[in-house]
This record gives structure tokens, sequence and C-alpha cells, in this order.
């Protein structure tokens, strides 16, 4: 009994101090290296005890050899400790598709990474052909990496030709070379916009793509309405073109009196409109009565300013201004200097009421058509004086004095007449010589003929005393039962 638990005390001991030792005082160097790729030591020093596994990986482009192992383990035989497998490799690969210009590939449910020696299939676009009998580009080695077949030039162009796609009206074309994939743009005049599209393109299939070509619209705005009391006047509607505005009489323009017709076939600016001309209340000083009376005016209006006591009144005229033409008078208050007492009762005792009577003023003569007057007052002394309106005349006396017994000095007004035309005297001229030139001409005819026949008459005068009565007859007409013409002979 005693040697048996001796000899599980020995196994216990070695267990624990002898196979411990072992392993903690087993170590293996640095793991192999490997080309194209890094073991990966990450919380691992200098020195690997016995057990130990070491991954590796490959750098992009390569990849670990599937025949080998992916990991080295550190081992030990016969007390040697040594790494197991001692060779790791990473193999080339082309490790990304390829970038085929002008093409597609056929991959066929393959990804990357592919093999060196491996193929992929492709097709080339429209307009261009492979350049190879086998359309394929292959994965190969080169200096130790692994690469596809030259990719840019797997598919070359096509040489087709287009039709000229020829010009377009209002436009310029720019672009001359009608093969594929080449374009042409058309750019339109001033004036006109495009419809349609600018480029067109030839097709692979020898076609220019849009088929239709576009064509140039004239840029033309819209009609213009005119505005409330007021006008627009434009002749064109065409690009650059100008609408004019105005208003009526007595209205003001309130915005641009001008709008340009744009590119994109609109009118510059906004409508302007057209605001009546008003002018305030003009206002009156003290004494003066204005009629009418109102807040505002209209251009044209008028008002007349009337005196309360001295009966004075002059007008003025709301103008296309805004303003007034006149301004109110100045007039007098009350006043009692023009009274007086034309007797007195001798028994007059405080209390007694006078009786003051002033004398009497004229009364308002009224206006003249076609004329102004410039009224100085309606007392007595006072005077009126009118005149006449731009191509009038005035025919009367000017002034009129308001007499003592309220009565003006002169019964008939004025009036304005229009001058007679001062191009009738010398039409009447041109007339009258026109006249004389002709009484000459025909009094110089009749001379003449007068002349001719007394000369012809002194050459014939022997014969004409020769004649015998049956001569004399046949001259008078006697012998045809005609009535006799007289015949003078000289």
């Amino acid at each position: 009994m005693i040697l048996l638990r001796s000899a599980v005390y020995f196994y216990i001991c070695l267990i624990i101090f002898y196979i411990p030792s072992l392993i903690a005082f087993n170590y293996c160097g640095k793991p192999p290296g490997v080309k194209n790729g890094e073991a990966i030591r990450d919380g691992f020093g200098t020195e690997f005890p016995v057990g130990t596994h070491i991954g590796y990986r490959c750098f992009d482009g390569f990849i670990l050899n599937t025949i080998g192992s992916s990991y080295a383990r550190c081992a030990i035989d016969n007390g040697t400790t040594y790494w197991r497998p001692a060779i790791i490799s990473c193999e080339p690969v082309c490790n990304h598709l390829p970038s085929l210009q002008n093409g597609q590939l056929k991959l066929g449910g393959r990804s990357p990474p592919f093999m060196p020696r491996d193929s992929i299939e492709y097709v080339c676009d429209a307009g261009y052909t492979p350049s190879h009998m086998a359309a394929k580009i292959t994965c190969k080695i080169q200096e130790g990496m692994a690469n596809w077949t030259d990719t840019e030039n797997a598919c070359k162009l096509l040489v087709i030709s287009c039709n000229d796609p020829g010009y377009i009206e209002n436009a310029q074309r720019l672009g001359s070379v009608f093969t594929f994939p080449n374009n042409v743009t058309y750019v339109c005049n001033e004036g006109f916009k495009l419809m349609g599209a600018a480029i067109r393109y030839c097709s692979p299939i020898g076609q220019w793509l849009p088929s239709s070509p576009p064509f140039c619209e004239a840029i033309v705005c819209p009609i213009l309405s005119h505005p409330l009391n007021g006008k627009v006047i434009s002749s064109q509607r065409r690009l650059h073109a100008v609408a004019t505005y105005e208003c009526d009489r007595y209205y003001n323009l309130s915005g641009n009196s001008e709008r340009i017709c744009q590119e994109d076939g609109t009118w510059s600016g906004d409508v302007p409109t057209c605001k009546e001309i008003t002018c305030f209340n003009p206002g009156a000083l003290q004494h003066v009565r204005v009629i009418p009376n109102t807040t505002f005016y209209k251009a044209g209006d008028l008002v007349i300013f009337k005196c309360n006591y001295d009966f004075h009144q002059t007008s003025s005229k709301c103008l296309e201004t805004g303003e007034w033409s006149k301004r109110p008078p100045l007039c007098s208050g009350p006043s009692t200097t023009e009274s007086s007492i034309s007797s007195v009762s001798p028994d007059i005792d405080i209390g007694d009421d006078l009786n003051i009577v002033r004398r009497a003023d004229c009364d308002d003569p009224g206006e003249i058509k076609n004329g102004v007057r410039i009224i100085g007052g309606l007392t007595i002394n006072s005077t009126i004086t009118y005149a006449c309106e731009k191509d009038y005349e005035l025919r009367g006396k000017a002034t009129l004095l308001c007499k003592e017994n309220g009565k003006w000095d002169l019964d008939k007004l004025p009036i304005c007449v229009k001058p007679l035309s001062t191009k009738l005297p010398s039409i009447i001229g041109i007339v009258c010589g026109v006249l004389i030139l002709v009484a000459f001409g025909v009094g110089g005819y009749f001379w003449y003929r007068w002349r001719e026949k007394k000369m012809r008459g002194y050459g014939d005068k022997s014969k004409a005393l020769t004649a015998d009565a049956t001569d004399l007859e046949e001259i008078a007409g006697l012998d045809s039962g005609k009535k006799p013409i007289p015949v003078t002979v000289l």
C-alpha cells in the first residue's frame, strides 16, 4: 500500500514539474518568411513556444497557395523545435475585374480572383469591333505580377459615316466630321431661338440622332395691350424692338416709358400705369372764397377766387404739372372808407340811428371769348383790363373804368378776333400778276394780227381800186343771196 502511494506521488510530481519544464523551455525562432506576403505576428515577441500557430496573408494581387497551408505551427521533434510547414507561398492572381473600354465583359457568374491563364470573353459596344479574332482577355504574369492583357484596345472603332446633316435656315452649323461618334451643333442667329436639340450625333448605324434637325424660330414678343387712359406704340415685336408708352392728356405715366423685347420672347419690365393728374386744394387767404371748393381737382379744372368784400375775382387752372396757374389773390377786409354822410339833421340826439349809404359799385362786366381779364376791382375808379390769347387780336377798348354812378365807361366789351392771314396779300398779288400777263399776251396777239392785215392791205390797194362791180359783189357775197359782208376799200 505504501509502495502504491509512492508511485502515485511520483507520477503527479512528474506531471506537475517535469512536463511543463519541457514545454516552457522549448521555443521556435522567427517564423518562415513569404514572398509577396507577411506573417501575422500580433501579440508575439521574438520567441514562439512549441505549439504556436502563425497565420499568413498575401499582398494585393496575390493569394496563398491552397495546396499548402495558410499557417505555420511551432513543433518539436527529439528535442529540436521547427516550423511546419517550412515554406508558405503567395501566388500572383488577377484580383480585380478588368476595365474594358467600349465593351462589356461576359463573366458568366464568375468573380475575382482569377488565376493566371484564366480568360474572360467580352462583346464590344455598337460602332466598335474586337481587335482580335477571339474576343477574350487573359490574366497573365508579367514581371512577377498578374495582369490582364491590353484592355484599352480590345475594342476598336469602326469607320461609320453619316450623310451630310445639312444646314438650317437662320443658323450656323459647328462641326464638319460626319463619322461615328462625332457630332454637329447648331447655333441660331441673333433674333432667333432654337427649337429642338442643338446637337446631333452620328450613330453606330450611320444615322444622325435625333433623326429630325432642329429649326430656328424668330423671337417675337406678344402683342401689348394699351394701358388704361393711355396707349402703347410698338411697330415691331422682334428681338430688341422697343415699345413706348404714352398717357392721355391730364394723365402722368407711372413706371418705365419703354419696354424692350428680350431674347426669351418677353418684354422687359412691368406694364406702366397712367395716373390722373390732380391738384390739391389751392387754399385761400383771408376774405377769399374758392369756387368750387373740394379736396382734389383734375388737370384742366378751373377755380374762381372771389373776394368777399371788394368783389375782386380771378380764376386759376389746374395745370398738367399738378400745379395751379395762379395763386389766390390778396383781398381786403370790410371797409367804410368809401362811405359818407350825405346830410345831417340838425336835430340829432344821442341814441338816434344814422343811415350810412355805401356808394354803388359796378357790376361784373363778364369775360370775353378767347381772352383773359385782369380785374383791379369792382369799386368806384377800379379798372378791368382785357387781353387776348395767342393768335388773337383785341378789337375795342382794352381797359374799362368803374364810374361814380356804378356804370362802366364803355357799354360794349372788346372782342378777340383772328387776324386775316398774312398770306392773303401775297396770293392776291400773284393772281393780279398772272392776269396782267394774260392780258398783255392776248392784246399782243390781236395787235399782231391787225398789223399783219394792215400790211397786206397796202400791197393790194391798186387791185382793190380797179376791181369792177362784179368783183365787189362777189366779194361781198351778193351773188349767192347771202347777207352782204361790209367791205372797206382802202
